[in-house]
């Protein structure tokens, strides 16, 4: 059966191929037990966002530099002249270009996926069901639509790419595509190598010396200190890792330092412990584990797929300097759910149009 909306539901196999009503009514979606899932942190609470953007709007940033040679010697053969001295300052040459990003859903009463079967299970009074689509399936449903868009722009703005062959998703270029176009491989101030991607299975990329986690995020610090001082001083520092490098560092710590040295030194391991996921940090700096990060690059990879693109990922920076930018932040999650009397359907539109942009090229340093 086709379920409008929710395709991969397999309401039959539900029901255990019910003929009758009664079957149908005993399995409904009180008696269901919902899987969990790692819910996707909320976009806009994650992101620095910038409105009243549109299209060719420029990124203003103004680039302070070292100002060297300002001061020259006196030339005293000509009196009271002073040497011509000039400030030399840079500024970004980078542009918003927001893409729009859509999606609908249409419910149709007399659609023949709602089986009395399908209304049973929802518990969809029979009555009320001529009327509208007000019930408890579509109000599922548009929790659900709301969550994929949030999923959605977590893709969108560090995965997607302009030139991507699949049109649908050919729209801006997210993060990732930004800062390695500016951390090159031979940009040694900027970018850590993680060798175990280069693996030849999954199984290799994954397989993670004990020490690699601590020695990636040890070289983002050190590079920081010896190249890009400036991002100390910067409100919301952090560093943002996949799961498997912060789960490697974090063991990589229980080893050296709970059973070697400190387990007792803060906490007395019965009720919790300094060394925990949620606790993470390097010199002060918080770790943020990207759970999404790492689910993406599956999904992007596909379930026969025998290597992962890059698993391991981190960056060191700040909100501040991948800002997301729309026109109206009331828009950024646009959702409109309307019932049209005449053809007794029930759309559901969700849109989305904004950019992301790297503005200070110094400031982020990337491990991958």
């Amino acid at each position: 059966m086709a379920t409008p909306g929710i395709d991969f539901v397999d309401f039959d196999a539900i029901l255990d191929s019910a003929n009758t009503i009664s079957k149908a009514r005993l399995a409904n979606i009180n008696s269901a037990i919902f899987q969990e899932i790692l819910e996707t942190t909320d976009f806009t609470r994650e992101h620095s966002i910038e409105t009243g953007v549109e299209n060719g709007d420029m990124v203003p940033v103004l680039q302070k530099t070292k100002q060297w040679g300002f001061l020259k010697k006196t030339d005293t053969t000509v009196g009271c002249n002073y040497n011509e001295c000039s400030i030399v300052e840079q500024i970004t040459n980078k542009f918003w270009d927001p893409k729009r990003y859509d999606c609908e859903i249409i419910l149709c009463i007399n659609d023949p996926a709602f089986t009395r079967d399908f209304r049973a299970f929802w518990n969809i009074n029979c009555a009320k069901y001529d009327n509208d689509l007000d019930n408890v399936f579509t109000a599922y449903l548009m929790n659900r639509v709301k969550e994929a868009q949030n999923d959605s722009m977590w893709r969108i703005t560090y995965f997607d790419f302009k030139d991507n062959p699949d049109t649908d998703y050919a729209g801006i270029d997210g993060l990732f595509i930004q800062w390695l176009a500016i951390a090159t491989p031979s940009n040694k101030k900027q970018r850590v190598v993680i060798t175990e991607n280069g693996g030849a299975t999954i199984a290799d990329q994954l397989n993670l010396p004990a020490d690699a986690g601590y020695n990636y995020i040890k070289s983002m610090y050190d590079k920081m200190l010896m190249y890009q001082t400036q991002m100390l001083g910067k409100a919301g520092l952090k560093f943002e890792v996949t799961r498997e490098l912060a789960i490697n560092y974090l063991h990589y710590l229980q080893n050296t330092r709970e059973i070697t040295c400190c387990f007792n030194m803060k906490h007395d391991g019965t009720t919790s412990s300094g060394y925990s996921l949620e606790n993470l940090n390097y010199m002060g700096i918080p770790i943020i584990i990207r759970n999404e990060w790492t689910e993406i690059i599956q999904f992007l990879a596909g379930d026969s797929a025998t290597v992962y693109d890059k698993p391991h990922r981190a960056v060191l920076t700040y909100d501040g300097n991948k800002p997301v930018g729309t026109c109206d932040q009331n828009k950024l999650k646009d959702f409109k759910a309307i019932f049209d009397p005449v053809k007794e359907q029930m759309h559901i539109r969700v849109k989305s149009t904004f950019d992301v942009q790297v503005p200070r090229n110094n400031d982020f340093i990337l491990a991958i």
